[in-house]
């Protein structure tokens, strides 16, 4: 199947190119350091890169309409601009994947949203119930939970931005050196394998011999390999927890193109 270059649906998108700041693990730490001159700034590249799966997580979770996805999505990082000291705390040094803690985050601020409002869900056109009635009919079980399609979207978007971090890195290296043609031709086919003819029509297109063509791609795509490998290692405190994080990603990526 094709590699349709899946983008976040939230209409905010991450930094890319030139103007993508990289989630290092040394972001996330002086993001977390009250004294650091630099926390603000570190905690706000964090949060740009990956609003789009907080963005995916609010809308399943709470059945809202577009925009107020993303305006929720905004007041949840406002929050945490605001009191990075308190809530980054939470994140430890070690053994530590910012992914697990901002989707606990998310997860945590919507359960708050709908305690706050005493309705089990927002959405879908039902009726809006009071908190104290449901109690009422069924007990503390029936307290609003967050659905575990909200926890998967949240993966998806992650892995689609990461992807899509790891790409545009790529692409801006092509672009300084004068090959964005070429970039935009083979990437295609990033993370997705060629179809019979793709080689020759590739050949065609950038003046290439087939087996050239081939090379090409094949070096690209270990390349982008390695690159998505840093990307995620720099979302993480232990390098022991990286292959795991990697196939995390990988089976939610695939989910999100349909394989």
């Amino acid at each position: 199947m094709a590699d349709t270059a899946h983008q976040p649906e939230s209409s905010i998108r991450p930094h890319t190119g030139a103007q993508f700041a990289p989630t290092q693990w040394s972001l996330v730490l002086v993001a977390r350091d009250a004294g650091h001159s630099g926390q603000r700034e570190a905690l706000e590249r964090l949060a740009n890169a990956y609003l789009p799966p907080i963005y995916g997580f609010l809308r399943r979770a709470l059945g809202l309409p577009p925009q107020d996805a993303e305006d929720l999505g905004q007041e949840f990082l406002a929050g945490l601009l605001a009191t990075p000291e308190t809530k980054l705390a939470k994140l430890a040094a070690e053994h530590g994947r910012f992914r697990d803690f901002l989707k606990a985050g998310t997860r945590n601020f919507t359960l708050n949203w709908l305690r706050d409002r005493k309705v089990p869900k927002r959405g879908g056109g039902k009726e809006i119930v009071s908190l104290e009635a449901i109690v009422e009919a069924g007990g503390d079980a029936l307290v609003p939970q967050v659905p575990a399609e909200a926890e998967a979207w949240f993966d998806r978007e992650w892995a689609a931005s990461a992807v899509a971090q790891a790409r545009a890195r790529l692409e801006d290296e092509f672009r300084r050196g004068g090959q964005l043609t070429e970039f935009t031709a083979l990437s295609r086919w990033l993370t997705a394998e060629p179809p019979d003819g793709a080689h020759a029509d590739l050949a065609r297109q950038l003046g290439f011999t087939e087996q050239n063509s081939r090379k090409k791609l094949q070096r690209l795509r270990e390349t982008f390999a390695v690159e998505l490998r840093r990307l995620v290692r720099e979302t993480l405190s232990d390098p022991a927890d990286l292959d795991a994080e990697l196939n995390h990603l990988a089976t939610a990526y695939a989910r999100v193109i349909g394989q």
